[in-house]
C-alpha cells in the first residue's frame, strides 16, 4: 500500500483492492496518509533541488511513468490469468 502511492496509476486506483480486501479503514488511512506524505516530500524535495532546471529532467520522468504503467498492466493481467486458472480448477472438480 505504501509503496503503490508512488506509482502513478496505481496511486489513483489502490483504494479499489484495499477495499475489496475489506482493509481496515483506521490502517488504510494510516498507510495512504505516509505514502502520499512520502510522495509529496518527494516530488517538493525533486522540485526544489531542479529548480529552474525541471525541464530537462521531464524525459526521465516520463520513462519512469512508462515503466511503472508497464508493469501495472503486467500486474493486472497476471491478476487475471490467476484468477481465470484458479476459476477453471474449480469447475473441473467434481
Amino acid at each position: 500500500m505504501l509503496i503503490c502511492r508512488c506509482i502513478p496509476l496505481v496511486r489513483s486506483l489502490i483504494s479499489i483492492p484495499a477495499g475489496f480486501a475489506k482493509m481496515p479503514l483506521p490502517g488504510f488511512l494510516l498507510l495512504t496518509t505516509l505514502g502520499s506524505a512520502v510522495w509529496n516530500t518527494a516530488l517538493v524535495c525533486i522540485g526544489a533541488g531542479l529548480s529552474t532546471a525541471w525541464e530537462n529532467a521531464m524525459p526521465y520522468f516520463d520513462n519512469y511513468t512508462y515503466i511503472a504503467a508497464a508493469v501495472l498492466a503486467a500486474a493486472v493481467a497476471a491478476v487475471g490469468v490467476f484468477y481465470l486458472l484458479r476459476k477453471r480448477k474449480k469447475c473441473k472438480r467434481p
